[in-house]
């Protein structure tokens, strides 16, 4: 006999696979090329689609439920945001063993974040002020921010921000940046718990490292000005390789210390002070941060900024 709870599960679970249905695409033919990247919650391909020749990044993971993944529901929620990863499609396949691998098309593009930073430390090797330009500096950020601004008005918090997990098309005028890889991602408020063990550890917040179950969207501001950070000085602001370490910054890193050439001009430079100001805002140990992200936004698309104080 059918209790009123037993149908209710029922009606849930056929829901769930009307939902798988309705992003369920008819299995396109791509070439997988080289793998690209690997996570904790997948691995991302270079591919060709075989239609249209178009290169396209398919990040494949295993699906142990017929359930849509918390993933693709957050990349369909934020679909209309200009600076989060846009899903092209979705797609199942079966391995030889049985497994079902879900699939996820994404547009190609050039570099991660991480790559690029890394290929531009590689150039400084060769010349000692070299650094990315300010004005590429202010728009890559002021993007950033516009993707992280989207999610968190939905009380959306990645929990995995880091340069390898934004996208850069350099081939792009201005660039392109968009935030990828929403695994890690939840709606998080202070009275909800949520583990703490999570965000790469370069890039956690200190609530974080101290195990605090109840934390908010601020996690991300941490994690952002350690980007900035990274982004201007070509350096991780806390390498630590443990727990302990985490929050010693690098060796003789300041906000202010960093040389740098600005290229129009040729002249030496260091980080301003309104820039340094604001990196040390949102570096708060704690929360809440003294930024918001909105205002980190209205900040960076304002141009108005100096980075760098010419000396």
């Amino acid at each position: 006999m059918c209790t009123p709870i037993s149908i209710h599960r029922n009606l849930l679970k056929v829901a769930e696979l009307v939902k798988m249905e309705c992003v369920r695409k008819e299995e396109p033919k791509y070439k997988l090329v080289k793998l690209i990247g690997k996570g904790t919650f997948g691995k991302v391909y270079y591919a060709i689609d075989l239609c249209t020749q178009e290169p396209v990044a398919i990040k494949r993971s295993p699906k142990w439920r017929n359930k849509v993944s918390r993933e693709v529901d957050l990349l369909q929620k934020m679909r209309h945001s200009e600076n989060i990863v846009n899903l092209k499609s979705i797609f199942y396949t079966t391995t030889e063993k049985g497994f079902r691998i879900q699939n996820i098309v994404f547009k190609y593009m050039t570099y991660s974040l991480g790559k690029y930073i890394r290929f531009k430390k590689q150039e400084r090797k060769e010349n000692k002020k070299d650094r990315i330009a300010p004005s590429d500096l202010k728009i890559i950020i002021y993007q950033i921010c516009k993707g992280i601004k989207h999610l968190h008005e939905h009380n959306l918090a990645h929990r995995d921000l880091k340069p390898d997990n934004i996208l850069i098309d350099t081939g792009s005028s201005p660039f392109k940046v968009e935030i990828c890889d929403l695994g890690s991602a939840k709606k998080v408020e202070e009275s909800i718990i949520s583990i703490p063990y999570i965000c790469s550890r370069w890039y956690r917040a200190p609530e974080l490292l101290c195990g605090s179950m109840y934390y908010t969207t601020d996690v991300d501001l941490w994690s952002l000005g350690c980007i900035i950070f990274e982004l201007i000085n070509l350096c991780p602001l806390f390498p630590g390789k443990f727990k302990k370490d985490e929050l010693v910054p690098t060796p003789g890193a300041s906000f202010r210390s960093c040389p740098i050439e600005e290229l129009q001009k040729g002249e030496a430079a260091t980080i301003s002070e309104e820039c340094s100001q604001i990196i040390n805002l949102i570096e708060v140990l704690g929360s809440p941060r003294m930024y918001t992200v909105a205002e980190e936004t209205d900040i960076w698309s304002s141009r108005r900024i100096d980075l760098f104080e010419v000396k």
